[in-house]
């Protein structure tokens, strides 16, 4: 046996194969990335719409408190026609030939909603409020 023609330790020599150049990226390295961008971009899909839903609800105990601030000044003083601009949004209301009063609440992220009451309402109203005071 030549020493002089085997090392001790053998050394590697590179293939000269063309997929393993340098700076290829593996396929599996390219679906992994692929994966968590994807997973990345569903996470934050359910974020906004978990916000989103978190919104309406707010919205719309925005919109049914604006109706109710917008009632008692209507029973406070009554008109045909009116709106009220508040910082959610605004309310407009009105009264119908037959007596119905309409309550429409807009508000500034898109909500609305829209209450019609009878015509027996405010005389309702006005009745259990003249009760109170005489007691």
């Amino acid at each position: 046996m030549d020493s002089r023609s085997e090392p001790f330790f053998p050394t590697i020599q590179p293939k000269r194969n063309s997929a393993l150049r340098e700076g290829f990226i593996l396929p599996s390295t390219i679906f992994f990335l692929l994966f968590v961008f994807l997973f990345m971009i569903l996470a934050a899909g359910l974020l906004k719409l978990q916000l989103l839903q978190q919104n309406e609800e707010f919205g719309s105990q925005d919109v049914k408190w604006m109706i109710r601030n917008a009632e008692n000044i209507y029973i406070e003083a009554p008109s045909e026609a009116g709106l009220l601009s508040m910082p959610e949004g605004s309310v407009e209301w009105e009264e119908s030939r037959h007596g119905e009063t309409k309550f429409t609440a807009r508000h500034r992220m898109g909500f609305s909603k829209q209450v019609v009451y009878p015509t027996e309402w405010k005389s309702s109203i006005y009745e259990a409020r003249s009760r109170t005071e005489h007691k």
